[in-house]
């Protein structure tokens, strides 16, 4: 019967084997490693700047999911050639995951 055990001191690693005939002691020393440096949350995680754009049936706006003040993501609506755009929602929890232009364009 064999028994096997690692044991860490400082930066030793200790490796230890025992059988029932004999016992071995094997040391193993840790070599310093530099750990990447970690990505942070909120750019894996974050709200993007804008996503899921989409041109009305007309052309004349397009409409996007942003966040607002509150980084709560909301549908926001512009006109094609202007730059300033207007906040269509405004929920206050979780934010708008998804939308659509409607087909009829008297709705």
């Amino acid at each position: 019967m064999q028994t096997t055990t690692l044991e860490f001191v400082g930066s030793t690693i200790f490796f230890t084997s025992l059988t029932s005939k004999k016992e071995k002691i094997t040391m193993i020393s840790k070599q310093e490693t530099q750990l990447p440096t970690l990505i942070p949350r909120e750019i894996l995680f974050g709200n993007p700047e804008r996503t899921s754009p989409k041109l009305s049936p007309d052309g004349k706006y397009l409409a996007y999911l942003a966040p607002d003040d509150k980084n709560i993501l909301q549908v926001w609506l512009r006109e094609i050639e202007k730059e300033e755009a207007k906040k269509l929602t405004d929920d206050k929890k979780r934010g708008i995951q998804g939308y659509f232009w409607t087909y009829n364009p008297e709705q």
